[in-house]
């Protein structure tokens, strides 16, 4: 009996594929990217059926620059309120959620 398997998995532009163990279906490959790029798309690969490929393939792979984002202004309470929330100072925070409330005791 023979089991199928895939040929060696290639790897993305400017990354590389982790150490292959095996070829068979359902065996799995980890993308990666070389130093400072940042991968997008699926990190594992797995050996399909009934087309023997890689799947996600490594042109499903892309490694790219990370964005560089600056620091932003911090968000200012309303006049009569006050904010909740993360501070938005920091270079690289990402905004989740944030609250704006009026005290009571104006109108």
């Amino acid at each position: 009996i023979t089991i199928p398997g895939c040929g060696p998995p290639s790897s993305p532009v400017n990354g590389s594929v982790g150490e292959l163990t095996s070829s068979r279906v359902g065996a799995q490959v980890t993308y990666s990217c070389d130093t400072h790029l940042v991968l997008v798309g699926e990190t594992v690969a797995t050996c399909s059926l009934p087309s023997l490929m890689w799947l996600p393939s490594s042109d499903d792979v892309t490694c790219v620059q990370p964005s560089v984002v600056p620091a932003v202004t911090p968000i200012m309470p309303p006049m009569n309120g006050d904010k909740g929330g993360s501070s938005l100072s920091t270079a690289g925070a990402v905004a989740t959620t944030g609250v704006y409330r009026k005290h009571n005791y104006y109108t």
